[in-house]
């Protein structure tokens, strides 16, 4: 069984660093935040675990 973590706020700060710790320990990652092409970028800078990226959409 893989390990797996969600990332919200992945794309930038706290977020990210956190998505890159966690991928350096192994977790395959679900990363969301509101900029898709960061998280697509970040996703392809950890390709040694599963990334699945979602963008949200803030209200306005």
């Amino acid at each position: 069984m893989s390990l797996l973590a969600l990332i919200t706020g992945a794309s930038s700060g706290i977020g990210k660093a956190f998505t890159e710790q966690l991928a350096g320990d192994g977790y395959d990652l679900i990363v969301v935040g509101r900029r898709l092409e960061r998280l697509e970028a970040l996703a392809a800078s950890l390709p040694e675990v599963t990334v699945q990226v979602s963008a949200a959409q803030g209200q306005e």
